[in-house]
């Protein structure tokens, strides 16, 4: 049985992944895992560091610990509700190093995120922690803005670099799962001179054939930007979903070189499944 972490804060947001969560895990069988994290301001971390390793009734007041636990467990029991088997957790501290640690404590196989996505200068220097997420995540992130009916999908596009990675073995798994047919797509630019439309086809071609891909179309796009031209031709195939792999850039890595996975999940209103190649 797969397990799912869904990190949960009662926004909206949250609420849809929840759904998507409880949606795919009545398909295929899993055990969701509810995390609430209860954020402590960065400053207070760094003036009083003695706070990350207290337990969270020393640092917060026991009416607002104890609402919050109620609130949680109240969702919790309407999952269980449904015939699903749920865990929860509430923990202190920074939304993303406390997901990135229950991730690893829970063994997760998928993470369930709902996101706002970022913009402008919050976009450039900091991103939001559903992005970081995916750049870190070692397992599957699905990302969703919008709410998802599993049972009506009908078909996925898979953008490639022609590796055969993680990314494409998962796609694989989701178009068993779904039904689902593959729109399988490589975004080119014309201006770095590395393909042309017929070479790119050629190349997405031996690519499909070589994998043993079926039910799938084939589909090459010219875009001085990667993310704009998944993100375009997504929009306009109307897709139901979409899956990329991403190479998980940080530090200095992520600055220069970005991560597309990142950007398309940033901008899409279509839900996105991103794996680590």
């Amino acid at each position: 049985m797969k397990k799912i972490v869904i990190p949960y804060d009662f926004s909206a947001e949250a609420e849809l992944a929840l759904d998507a969560a409880i949606q795919y895990a009545q398909i295929d069988p899993s055990e969701l895992h509810m995390l609430h994290v209860v954020e402590v301001p960065s400053s207070y971390l760094s003036l009083y560091p003695e706070y990350g390793s207290l337990d969270l009734e020393s640092v917060f007041d026991d009416d607002i610990l104890k609402s919050i636990d109620q609130r949680l467990q109240s969702v919790v029991q309407r999952v269980k509700d449904k015939g699903l088997k749920v865990t929860s957790d509430v923990v202190h501290g920074k939304p993303f190093e406390s997901i990135q640690k229950t991730i690893a404590h829970q063994d997760a196989d998928l993470i369930f995120m709902g996101s706002k996505g970022a913009t402008g200068l919050k976009e450039m220097f900091v991103g939001s922690n559903t992005e970081r997420v995916i750049r870190n995540a070692k397992v599957p992130v699905f990302t969703v803005k919008q709410k998802i009916d599993f049972s009506t999908l009908s078909d996925l596009v898979f953008a490639t670099d022609f590796v055969a990675d993680k990314s494409l073995a998962f796609v694989k798994q989701l178009q068993k799962l779904f039904h689902l047919k593959i729109r399988l797509l490589k975004v080119y630019n014309t201006n770095e001179w590395v393909y042309t439309e017929r070479s790119a086809m050629e190349k997405l071609t031996e690519f499909g054939i070589e994998n043993g891909l079926e039910n799938y179309s084939l589909h090459v796009v010219d875009s001085p930007f990667v993310t704009d031209g998944i993100l375009k031709f997504a929009h306009e195939k109307k897709a139901d979903l979409i899956v990329m792999g991403t190479h998980g850039y940080t530090g200095l890595g992520h600055l220069i070189a970005g991560s597309n996975a990142e950007g398309v999940a940033n901008h899409s209103k279509i839900p996105i499944f991103t794996i680590h190649k």
